[in-house]
């Protein structure tokens, strides 16, 4: 695995740890601003910018539920530029969620997810994603 590769996972990794936080400061710091989205939430909507997702984000988990997500089966692929420099990277996985809920029962979610990055001023920024509930 290349480093940019590498990076790639673990800026994912890191994304959706932020996700399951809910830390919206923290994932849009991660995202570009013009950030786009197909999402089973949106009905088939495409979604443009951070504010859908920050809504989301800022709702505190309900009744002591801690969240976790773990990527299965991850894929990257990485696009170099015209100087042959890591441009734009795109990272494909299954999520699997698990929510416990504080009286002890839980729930595992599952989806695909495709995260499109791209290099902007030296650094990675989600640019796109693409998530379908299985």
């Amino acid at each position: 695995m290349t480093g940019a590769e590498q990076e790639l996972l673990e800026i994912t990794r890191t994304l959706l740890d932020r996700v399951d936080q809910r830390d919206a400061h923290a994932y849009g710091e991660t995202c570009a601003p013009d950030l786009t989205a197909f999402e089973p939430e949106a009905k088939g909507q495409r979604i443009d910018g951070l504010e859908f997702h920050e809504f989301f984000l800022t709702k505190p988990n309900p009744n002591g539920t801690t969240v976790r997500s773990e990527m299965v089966s991850p894929h990257v692929r990485v696009i170099n530029g015209a100087g042959g420099e890591p441009a734009a990277g795109v990272v494909v996985y299954t999520r699997v969620t698990q929510k416990h809920r504080a009286d002890g029962s839980f729930r595992l979610l599952h989806c695909n997810e495709t995260r499109v990055y791209e290099r902007r001023d030296g650094a990675w920024k989600h640019v796109h994603f693409h998530r379908s509930d299985i």
